[in-house]
């Protein structure tokens, strides 16, 4: 699978037009390049780590320009054509030269507020957005794609120049072989390589053919990451309120979505609120994973004849608190025994785990299930039995059963706590289509 990282980029002098109460055009300029070098930065380290083709769309022949010096795909906005004033071509022109546009801006900016990752040193000379790189002479230009606006599924283009730019890189990448999308805004500071990562292995992790994994800014109002599998399964809406939009979207095409929150995803600097959060968050914790369920290799019997699920079994299958002993069989032919939460809902046994656990590969690719359920307090009792197991939800769909299935473990002011936990990484609910169960134990 290749992975195509689109960067849409306005014009730089028009950048962050939101800040003019807080900045001058020069330094809002300053501080667009600023943001723009380090997400380029961040794409060239998923290009060599990751094996991804970066590609900047922009009607700014300057950003253009800086998109080679990285080593990333420039492809000029078909839909904003670039006016011959606007600047020379780029051939021969070094990357020195171009911060060097833009180092009086920068020495102003960096007067006023001097926040991000990159603090400034000494060594930046006067210019907290110097980039101490050797110089890049650039000899690439950029590629200009005429064919027309991308449709998806049937789709018409919209009218938005952001989501036409987009819809133009995605053809682009589709044309090249792109198996999948991340759109990826030039204004995020707090963006690495390991979010990066995470958006990538979340993608992979869903089981559907067709995927989303979205991640909203720090309002849950816009979208500051979005990835799509295959490119154009869905139609690009940014703007406000894009992030509801993209999941409604997401549900309505029967998509399978996964939505990362995450402290350096969420600011994306448009206001000047979002100066003061970008220092507050920089070391901003990394998400826990999902701890590992302990194993248990207890052998299950099956020397009664099976049993209608009367009243008694249902009310003790309801019960709060037990454990189901789940056993799957492995690649390797081994069984493997894991007690895990479950739900009994409509005749079927629902558990939620994380895509990625053994459980859940091993029930992807043998749906024959074992189980044992009992109580370890008197009156000893409990029921064993069989079944197949297949995935219902996955990704945000999991996240109303998963929210079930806590709130029988859980006190009910810690629910929302936990499976905001759980969701973190991409889960997935599998229903146990019971074949045969037995009684054991005093009933």
């Amino acid at each position: 699978m290749t992975l195509y990282i689109l960067v849409p980029v306005k014009r730089l002098a028009e950048a962050k037009s939101r800040l003019a109460e807080v900045l001058s055009a020069e330094e809002r300029q300053a501080l667009a390049l600023r943001l723009l070098q380090s997400s380029l930065e961040v794409v060239r380290q998923a290009q060599s780590r990751l094996g991804a083709v970066g590609i900047v769309v922009s009607p700014d022949p300057a950003a253009l320009d800086l998109a080679a010096a990285y080593g990333l795909l420039p492809l000029a906005e078909a839909a904003s054509p670039v006016p011959a004033e606007a600047g020379s071509h780029l051939e021969g022109r070094t990357f020195n030269a171009q911060a060097q546009r833009h180092r009086g801006s920068s020495r102003a900016l960096s007067g006023r507020s001097q926040v991000g990752r990159r603090a400034p040193q000494k060594s930046d000379q006067g210019s907290s957005f110097t980039v101490h790189r050797p110089p890049i002479t650039v000899h690439r230009s950029p590629i200009t794609d005429h064919r027309p606006p991308f449709t998806v599924h049937g789709s018409p283009s919209t009218d938005h120049p952001l989501n036409a730019a987009l819809e133009q890189a995605t053809a682009f990448a589709a044309a090249r072989g792109a198996s999948a999308v991340l759109i990826l805004p030039a204004d995020l500071p707090l963006l690495t390589l390991a979010d990066v990562e995470r958006l990538w292995r979340a993608s992979q992790l869903l089981y559907a053919p067709a995927a989303v994994v979205v991640a909203p800014d720090g309002q849950e109002q816009g979208t500051n990451a979005l990835l799509v599998r295959p490119p154009g399964a869905l139609r690009y809406a940014f703007g406000p309120g894009s992030f509801q939009r993209h999941c409604a979207q997401a549900r309505e095409r029967g998509l399978a979505c996964h939505i990362v929150r995450s402290p350096r995803l969420g600011l994306d600097v448009d206001l000047p609120a979002d100066l003061a959060q970008w220092l507050a968050i920089e070391r901003a914790d990394a998400i826990p994973g999902t701890a590992h369920a302990p194993l248990e290799t207890s052998p299950m019997h099956d020397e009664h004849p099976p049993i209608a699920l009367d009243d008694a079994v249902v009310a003790f299958l309801n019960e709060p608190g037990l454990l189901m002993r789940l056993g799957t069989l492995g690649s390797d032919g081994y069984p493997q025994v894991t007690p895990v939460w479950y739900l009994f809902e409509e005749g079927r046994l629902l558990v939620s785990t994380t895509a990625d656990r053994v459980k859940a590969r091993n029930m992807r690719g043998h749906p024959k299930v074992g189980f044992a359920i009992d109580r370890d307090q008197p009156p000893y009792r409990g029921v064993t039995g069989r079944g197949l197991a297949h995935v219902v939800a996955e990704g945000e769909a999991a996240r109303p059963i998963t929210q079930r299935i806590v709130a029988r473990y859980v006190p009910a002011e810690r629910v929302d706590a936990m499976v905001e936990a759980l969701m973190q990484a991409p889960r997935v609910v599998f229903a146990i289509e019971v074949q045969r169960m037995t009684k054991m134990g005093s009933w």
